[in-house]
């Protein structure tokens, strides 16, 4: 699984726009990634799951805390996938397992939401910003 992950985070890395920037606002959903090539964290990480389900992982759900996004994926969860890390020298850690630090406030102290589908869904509806339209 570690291995299929890895190779749809990366296939989603290489179709993203040269000119992306993981900070702009407003780029969490699938439709930036379909038509602007942009996604933040969560949208990549979101994508990642999106794809997996398309390809039968199901096993495959999103993790988040308040700053990060990440996957979780095996029989009971317990197996974790970094896939947003991006940059010269950054691409290794695609793919590998996150260390949950007790203290680290970027894994919220080593306990994440770890989304269902229903949650995924809720996730996802949460990121759709109604001020957005054709002239945004």
């Amino acid at each position: 699984r570690r291995s299929a992950i890895k190779l749809v985070s990366d296939w989603i890395w290489k179709r993203l726009s040269t000119a992306f920037s993981k900070d702009k606002p407003h780029v969490q959903t699938i439709y930036s990634f379909m038509t602007s090539k942009h996604l933040d964290c969560f949208g990549i990480a979101l994508t990642v799951v999106a794809a997996c389900q398309q390809l039968g992982l199901s096993d495959v759900h999103l993790a988040l805390s308040e700053d990060h996004a990440w996957i979780v994926f095996g029989l009971d969860g317990s197996e974790t996938a970094e896939v947003t890390w991006n940059g010269k020298g950054n691409e290794h850690r695609r793919g590998q397992p996150i260390e949950l630090q007790l203290g680290g406030w970027l894994y919220l102290n080593g306990k994440p939401v770890y989304c269902t589908r229903h949650t995924e869904v809720a996730a996802m509806v949460n990121t759709i910003n109604p001020k957005l339209d054709g002239r945004t």
